[in-house]
């Protein structure tokens, strides 16, 4: 009998250090950005085979994905609700992540979609 393990619903806080002049600098000069994912199903981009609907199904399983940022516009709070989601996602998430050579929507996708960092420990 295979016994599946128990996951959690939603990551602990990533940190995204971002290569962007979209986000405004820390006083180290970095440019982080802080998100918790839900798992997401990637087998939804199976059935798409024009990169234009990929990209849109890609957008849509990151917008799904973020439950939590710590995005702010005008030195105050943005909430992480779906209109603010799909106003600002769409900006940020080509945006290259330092060290990485992927995007930030890859790295979120890429961590999302891997339901082994959703285990109970």
């Amino acid at each position: 009998m295979a016994n599946i393990k128990e996951t959690i619903p939603l990551s602990e806080w990533l940190e995204f250090d971002l290569d962007t002049e979209l986000l405004e600098a820390a006083p180290d000069g970095r440019r982080i950005l802080k998100l918790r994912v839900r798992p997401t199903n990637l087998m939804s981009t199976n059935d798409a085979e024009d990169r234009g609907r990929i990209s849109a199904m890609m957008t849509e399983l990151v917008i799904d994905a973020v439950q939590e940022w710590d995005l702010a516009e005008d030195d105050k709070p943005v909430p992480c609700t779906l209109p603010n989601k799909k106003r600002f996602l769409p900006l940020l998430l080509g945006q290259p992540v330092k060290g990485s050579r992927m995007a930030l929507g890859i790295e979120i996708i890429g961590y999302a979609g891997n339901i082994e960092n959703f285990l109970k420990k």
